[in-house]
């Protein structure tokens, strides 16, 4: 991670904060939860956000095989 929003809670309702380094050019965003993480893309380029995604993947993605990899890490005690 190489930011951190500040999140604040107020009538039901959530605001996140956005460090100044991250700066968004829509004044609307697509708002997608998945499981803990929340996704904002923006809502004039979804297509491209995805597209841009997919393309990020490296050629070998699916060299196993397209069935689940166990992707487990193990972390060693501090």
């Amino acid at each position: 991670m190489k930011a951190t929003a500040k999140v604040i809670e107020e009538d039901g309702k959530q605001t996140v904060f956005l460090p100044e380094t991250i700066h968004l050019a829509d004044t609307e965003v697509l708002v997608q939860q998945l499981g803990d993480a929340v996704l904002l893309v923006p809502r004039d380029k979804v297509w491209e956000t995805f597209v841009h995604g997919v393309d990020s993947f490296p050629e070998d993605v699916f060299a196993n095989g397209r069935e689940p990899q166990d992707v487990s890490m193990e972390r060693e005690a501090p």
